[in-house]
């Protein structure tokens, strides 16, 4: 099984997945944001594409040794449309699960995360694009 958590940035995807993945025998935790670090260095509109494909070749990895795979990761309408379409051919079950809290909320600092302006910027950007 494949479940996505997608959702805007702050939005509480990766403490739900850690839950999530709690109630599993054999979960994966995949957190599409540590496969950016590799070239943090890039843009981000030129990083996401490839932080994708990364994402998908992990997930089918992972997919071959049977483990329940959960990836966290924003996906916009066109990124899920990427990603569903790379991934048809396994056999998994795929479900996405979106979060979606008020604005006033993804904009907040926590005692873990404080946002940078990039952060707030694009969480405004991308209000409301999620799949």
């Amino acid at each position: 099984m494949i479940i996505f958590i997608n959702g805007p940035i702050n939005s509480g995807k990766s403490t739900v997945a850690k839950k999530l993945a709690a109630k599993f025998d054999k979960p994966a935790l995949v957190e599409g944001d540590n496969l950016g670090a590799f070239i943090e260095w890039m843009n981000i509109d030129e990083a996401v594409p490839i932080n994708l494909e990364n994402l998908v070749s992990v997930i089918r990895n992972l997919s071959q040794h049977a483990f329940t795979i959960i990836a966290v990761y924003p996906l916009s309408e066109s990124n899920y449309t990427f990603v569903i379409k790379e991934l048809t051919d396994l056999k998994e079950t795929i479900h996405v699960i979106t979060l979606s809290p008020n604005i006033d909320k993804t904009l907040s600092d926590t005692a873990d995360r404080k946002l940078t302006d990039l952060e707030r910027a694009r969480i405004r950007l991308h209000r409301g694009q999620w799949f």
